[in-house]
């Protein structure tokens, strides 16, 4: 049976209109509208009509994803971002999230078990938010006092799939990150548009720090919550005391930068919201970074991190090689350069040591 719902999400994923979709199609542009309200039967030779006009497979029109409300999924975005394009942002990520749901189903592989955060307050502070920060480093292995080498390792060995969400058009330029949970020991995922490594980083904390914090209660400001926690989880108070002074300069915090791997700016707010920089010697550090052009362009090369869970599911599904695999594009219901940009094949260089270490490495000496 081809569903009518799936003709319109189709739609909204590729960003075609009606009357575009018929022209290629080949049908009248009420013929797909007629569809898509139940008004006429979506046969079989319009569905392949349609599968070939938006490039997706004949059992994309199939398959029944889980039913993911726009209002419950957490987006880090910017201010200017387009109806339009978050709507396929959330076309996107449901796709990726049912993919997800597909390949965990009888792998074996743990499923998250995040903190169920249900604090009546309607918005937290510093204090209680760098409490449950340091309660989820726990529960995902991560020493209290070290610099996590590689965040997105750390939420796929704890059961968070991670799905690259680049690679589309502009429209997702303006979206940073996306994440939804289908509850505590069921899938979670969380999509980032990659752009450097730090502000990476600072995406997944803070996309963690929604499904930590806003899964099972609300918040008359989540956006402000899940940053002050992407700090905390990436950096603790007590480590922000002892590496950041009272009268830090730029190059103390671009030290710190290269060792915890947060942005300059993220380390500062950091410590403004510990208290361990005052306002006054704040509000001069943001007028050097702006002196600087530093605002957009900071020093310091913070490592890109690559996901590899979903493709290794793949794997054990489909083979070393799962893209070549010519099933794979009708069990999973999309095309393969889709399914390649969510889930990319990963380096192959692996780490020298499971010690912690510096996320990069500082490309100068002396002072500057």
């Amino acid at each position: 049976m081809f569903l009518p719902e799936r003709l319109i999400s189709a739609r909204a994923l590729t960003g075609v209109t009606q009357t575009a979709l018929a022209e290629t199609a080949g049908v009248a542009q009420s013929m797909v509208s007629m569809v898509e309200k139940h008004q006429r039967d979506f046969t079989e030779q319009l569905a392949v009509a349609f599968s070939s006009a938006l490039a997706l497979p004949l059992e994309y029109f199939t398959v029944t994803p889980r039913s993911i409300p726009r209002d419950s999924l957490h987006y880090r975005k910017q201010s200017g971002a387009r109806v339009s394009d978050t709507a396929r942002v959330h076309e996107l990520f449901s796709e990726a999230f049912r993919v997800t749901e597909s390949l965990l189903d009888g792998s074996g592989y743990p499923r998250q078990q995040l903190l169920a955060v249900q604090d009546d307050a309607e918005l937290l502070d510093v204090a209680r938010i760098d409490e449950l920060a340091q309660q989820t480093r726990e529960i995902l292995g991560i020493a209290a006092d070290a610099p996590i080498s590689n965040v997105t390792r750390a939420l796929e060995r704890a059961g968070v799939a991670v799905a690259t969400m680049n690679g589309h058009d502009d429209g997702f330029v303006k979206h940073s990150g996306v994440s939804w949970s289908a509850g505590r020991g069921e899938a979670a995922l969380i999509g980032v548009m990659q752009v450097r490594g730090d502000r990476d980083r600072f995406t997944l904390a803070h996309e963690l720090g929604h499904l930590v914090l806003h899964s099972f209660r609300r918040s008359s400001d989540p956006e402000r919550e899940a940053n002050l926690f992407a700090g905390a989880f990436l950096i603790p108070a007590p480590q922000v005391r002892e590496h950041v002074a009272h009268d830090a300069t730029l190059v103390d915090l671009r030290r710190v930068k290269a060792t915890w791997g947060l942005s300059i700016q993220a380390i500062l707010m950091r410590a403004q919201a510990v208290e361990q920089i005052d306002a006054a010697r704040s509000q001069t550090l943001w007028k050097q970074l702006s002196a600087r052009g530093w605002r957009k362009n900071e020093p310091v090369e913070v490592g890109a991190e690559s996901p590899r869970l979903l493709f290794r599911l793949l794997q054990e599904r489909y083979g070393p090689s799962p893209y070549s695999a010519p099933e794979i594009e009708n069990e999973m219901a999309l095309p393969v350069m889709m399914l390649r940009s969510l889930a990319p094949s990963p380096s192959t260089r692996k780490p020298s040591s499971s010690t912690p270490r510096p996320v990069a490495q500082l490309p100068w000496a002396g002072h500057g």
